[in-house]
């Protein structure tokens, strides 16, 4: 068996057949020379790298693509206009997806999603909360719930997150 030529341990593969310059941490693709004198892809997965995080798309760009496709009839067209004016992809599926949305809808506005309704807590009600137990505070928490419409253990809730600001 040959020895490794170049010193200790650097550059060799660690325990588990992996290679140790994978994991630099810069997030590149590296050359690595294989045992036949070719170059094999390494990718490092560290940073994640491999999926991007494309933010939702605004109103204005769903419009835009709708409105292009509809000029076009080409989804590919109206990915490569939506790139030029937004320096931004959109894949084919999407511009696919959006069109029949607003076929079926007439909007290019999301669906409500299902689930749980968001909570009574809000900032409006806490403020309101505030002020009728400043202006009384011997009012009991059961009056304060038939009084606002709201239950008692949400104004127990909203009274708790007062004491703490």
């Amino acid at each position: 068996m040959p020895k490794n030529k170049g010193g200790g341990g650097g550059g060799g593969k660690a325990k588990g057949g992996k290679d140790k310059s994978a994991d630099s941490g810069s997030g590149e693709t590296k050359k690595k020379e294989a045992k036949g004198g070719t170059a094999v892809k390494i990718e490092n997965r560290a940073l994640g790298t491999a999926k991007t995080n494309n933010p939702r798309l605004t109103a204005e760009e769903r419009f835009f693509i709708v409105k292009t496709f509809y000029k076009t009839d080409n989804k590919s067209e109206t990915c490569r206009r939506f790139q030029e004016k937004f320096n931004r992809t959109v894949k084919r599926d999407t511009v696919g997806r959006l069109v029949q949305r607003f076929e079926s809808t007439g909007s290019c506005e999301d669906l409500p999603r299902p689930g749980r309704p968001k909570s009574v807590c809000t900032f409006e009600k806490t403020q309101i909360i505030r002020a009728a137990f400043a202006e009384n505070p011997q009012k009991s928490t059961r009056q304060a719930s038939q009084e606002f419409g709201i239950s008692q253990r949400s104004i127990v809730r909203m009274l708790h997150d007062v004491k703490r600001q």
